[in-house]
């Protein structure tokens, strides 16, 4: 029989896409979430700011899902002691708590635990973070580790369906603006719906130790901007030429490399991830057609 889920932050994006195929698949699962309106049978009020341990359904092995945690890069950099206490403190009491009822752990972590400045990093990479989201991200993953069995699921940049950010080129250019894309701001971009699956794998296996889920390559945010104004049938010179630099994001956050090796996830689960430019032509197609 298949273990049981419960999921750290249900409601969000990767969180709930889990809960979701468990629930297609009618597996045994719980969830939590910040939200008190929003409670249920299968969704538990959970704080991590100030984490309150409830009572486990199963006397038996189950999955548990950290899908939960401060992910704003800017709030971690301005914020560092009190979003800490989220993704580090918050982690590690979870943690102890979800072991001592028998859940095996599975973290969603960061390819910034590296510094960008290499292509490829492989899970045996020692760490090197420069941002202050990447080390903490670094603290929990460490601390997971060193503690007991879990596994660490490293991750590049994953859109759900719809992204905010292509919803608002596409209705700026059906009203006849340009949209702003930036030359130095990369990222190796992955679907929801195919990381999830992953995932689950990953939880239902109990396969311990470090996994690096990510897209297939980097690609600038002008180069995904090209591909979705050629889906939509744009001119590129709708585009106006920018940098995130000017913008004030900070160099931490600008990574030369965020693509990460992925061969032990080809090789142990048949994992791989599609191309970006598949990816993005999806992400752009699921606009136009809303």
């Amino acid at each position: 029989m298949h273990p049981p889920w419960l999921v750290i932050g249900g409601d969000s994006m990767i969180g709930a896409a889990i809960v979701a195929r468990l629930r297609e698949q009618g597996r045994r699962i719980l969830a939590t979430t910040r939200r008190r309106d929003a409670l249920g049978d299968e969704l538990r009020h959970l704080e991590l700011a100030a984490p309150q341990p409830f009572a486990i359904p199963w006397n038996e092995p189950f999955v548990a899902l950290v899908a939960a945690g401060q992910t704003s890069l800017q709030a971690c950099h301005d914020h560092p002691d009190q979003t800490w206490m989220v993704n580090v403190a918050a982690i590690k009491q979870v943690a102890a708590w979800l072991r001592s009822c028998g859940g095996f752990v599975v973290f969603l972590s960061t390819n910034l635990v590296f510094d960008g400045q290499l292509a490829a990093r492989s899970e045996d990479d020692p760490t090197c973070p420069n941002s202050e989201y990447g080390r903490q991200k670094r603290d929990a993953e460490e601390f997971l580790l060193q503690n007991g069995p879990a596994a660490i699921v490293r991750l590049t940049k994953v859109f759900g369906p719809r992204p905010q950010l292509l919803q608002k080129w596409h209705a700026a250019l059906r009203t006849g603006q340009s949209i702003s894309a930036f030359t130095d701001l990369n990222c190796a971009p992955m679907l929801l719906a195919d990381v999830a699956p992953a995932v689950q794998c990953i939880g239902d296996r109990h396969a311990e130790g470090i996994w690096h889920l990510s897209g297939s390559r980097d690609i600038s945010y002008l180069q995904m901007a090209r591909v979705a104004l050629d889906v939509w049938r744009h001119s590129a010179d709708r585009i106006r030429i920018c940098t995130a630099a000017d913008q004030g994001i900070l160099a931490p956050h600008r990574c030369r490399y965020t693509a990460l090796n992925t061969s032990k996830a080809r090789r142990e689960l048949g994992w791989a991830p599609r191309d970006a430019d598949l990816v993005l032509r999806d992400l752009a197609c699921s606009v136009q057609s809303e």
